[in-house]
């Protein structure tokens, strides 16, 4: 069995995201439709929101209406639905507004229909950090789960495996990765003045437990 699925973001006004976005600036406005012209200027285009949520919309209708190979499940998010091609199964709506933790959703229900090796394409860190977050909930209800992601792109692209990524940190780190990663900057937060993640990681790594400051009186 082949599942391939394509997870796209929501945009929600009066959101934390939402606001993010309008600091980028506005873009111009283009109808989206099967006959209009790609754009030239894709940064831009990408600025508005009406026009990201019409390209999604479009992108997911026509993924579900193609045909694909005998064997192949296509699901593909819309809005908060999942639309999907070859297959019966069908997943609830999900109110969850990025497609970053979304990925989370499709992968366990691809993990719950009987998946076992699971291939994540991104190219957004917030991604990885998000699975390294989850293996060890995944991988205590799957512990057949072989998680990968194909991430970057041209030179910098690469395969990390989940399984070992997390094995190498232990279940406490990794667990603790979201965190450690939205605390230190991330789209929505401020990192610390002139304190990068690595120096940050790296005094992670030196305050161990013993360390600690106790708590008995």
């Amino acid at each position: 069995m082949y599942l391939d699925r394509t997870g796209l973001d929501r945009y929600l006004d009066n959101s934390i995201k939402e606001s993010t976005r309008e600091k980028r600036g506005k873009g111009v406005r283009r109808k989206v439709a099967g006959q209009t012209k790609v754009p030239g200027n894709w940064p831009d285009f990408l600025r508005d929101p009406t026009n990201k949520v019409e390209l999604f919309q479009f992108l997911s209708e026509k993924i579900v209406s193609t045909t694909f190979p005998d064997g192949k499940q296509v699901f593909a998010t819309s809005g908060a639905s999942v639309v999907c091609s070859g297959t019966d199964h069908s997943m609830p709506p999900c109110d969850h507004e990025e497609a970053d933790t979304r990925i989370v959703v499709h992968l366990q229900d691809a993990l719950e229909s009987g998946c076992t090796t699971c291939l994540v394409r991104t190219v957004d860190t917030d991604v990885l950090v998000i699975l390294i977050g989850k293996y060890h909930f995944l991988a205590s209800k799957y512990p057949s789960a072989d998680i990968w992601v194909a991430f970057g792109s041209g030179k910098n692209f690469l395969f990390l495996h989940i399984n070992a990524i997390c094995s190498t940190l232990g279940k406490e780190k990794s667990t603790a990765l979201p965190v450690f990663h939205s605390f230190t900057g991330c789209d929505t937060t401020s990192s610390f003045f002139g304190k990068g993640k690595k120096s940050v990681w790296e005094a992670w790594g030196a305050y161990t437990k013993s360390q600690m400051p106790s708590t008995s009186s």
